[in-house]
């Protein structure tokens, strides 16, 4: 409905806006001839018309104008409360993935931990191991070293 109702009143807004351009004053008094000519209405009224269509046109332009400003004033407002939901939001997700990915690391970290743990079990069972073996000892045979 706003859409609308905006392209309309941008439309009006276009055509007064030209016709307040092109009514120079050239154009006026080529106008003036024309009521003049076609429809009797003489200079002097035919002038009164014109100037009352250009007071007309300079309202209707000053109502427009003072319409798309608001009309752009709520846009700017609008699109500045989507700014800011949209930053509400996206804090928001940054935190939950901060924390989600705080979790991660604590899980991975536990993981780590546990693995050097064991391989740090295995490595002091390796040397138990190997220090409860018996090292052979040499048997003398009963030669004497001379």
């Amino acid at each position: 409905m706003v859409k609308k109702t905006l392209n309309k009143d941008i439309k009006k807004l276009l055509i007064f806006g030209v016709g307040l351009l092109d009514l120079t004053k050239e154009k006026t008094e080529k106008l003036v001839k024309d009521l003049e000519k076609k429809h009797g209405i003489d200079a002097k009224n035919g002038r009164k018309m014109v100037k009352d269509l250009s007071i007309e046109a300079k309202k209707h332009y000053k109502k427009m104008e003072k319409k798309v400003d608001e009309i752009v004033k709520k846009g700017l407002v609008e699109a500045e409360k989507g700014m800011h939901k949209a930053k509400k939001e996206l804090k928001k997700e940054l935190k939950k993935a901060n924390k989600k990915a705080n979790k991660n690391i604590k899980k991975t970290k536990k993981k780590i931990v546990k693995k050097v743990k064991k391989k740090i079990a295995s490595k002091k069972k390796a040397i138990k191991k190997k220090a409860t073996k018996k090292k052979p000892t040499k048997k003398k045979t009963g030669k004497k070293k001379k």
